[in-house]
């Protein structure tokens, strides 16, 4: 199975849960008329249970166990963080593992040190940019 080394998700995780309240989150699509769900903004390292994340899914919701991650068209590629680190009861949004650089994560997401795809509140800073992987794309995430 696909591992993470554990102290870099742990860092990346631990950065989502500092990070989740630290900026203004653009106030998401209405309310779901059949659940009264409400999807979380693309990006969002808090996930609500009815967010599907951005175009590849990473940041879509997900729980420990769930499979949901798999449910996905691209599904193969995605794993749910809080499988990999149990102790990370936040980390329920789906990550892709391995990236060459913050572009191949698509809109709304980090490549978190070329480990794996991660929502982009979990690793941006504070004006919402990703830090630079490879050093030299320049933090080409985008919030959005």
């Amino acid at each position: 199975m696909r591992q993470l080394s554990g102290l870099i998700l742990v860092i990346a995780l631990v950065a989502c849960g500092g990070a989740a309240g630290s900026r203004p989150r653009d106030a998401g699509p209405a309310a779901d008329a059949g659940t009264g769900c409400v999807a979380s903004p693309v990006g969002s390292c808090s996930p609500s249970a009815c967010s599907t994340g951005n175009a590849s899914n990473i940041g879509a919701y997900c729980s420990q166990g769930g499979g949901e991650c798999a449910g996905y068209p691209n599904g193969a590629n995605l794993v749910c963080a809080v499988d990999l680190e149990p102790t990370q009861t936040n980390a329920k949004f789906c990550i892709s593992i391995g990236c060459p650089s913050n572009a191949a994560c698509g809109s709304g997401a980090c490549c978190y040190q070329g480990q794996a795809c991660i929502p982009l509140e979990c690793a941006a800073n504070d004006a919402g940019i990703c830090p630079a992987y490879p050093a030299a794309d320049g933090g080409s995430g985008d919030a959005g």
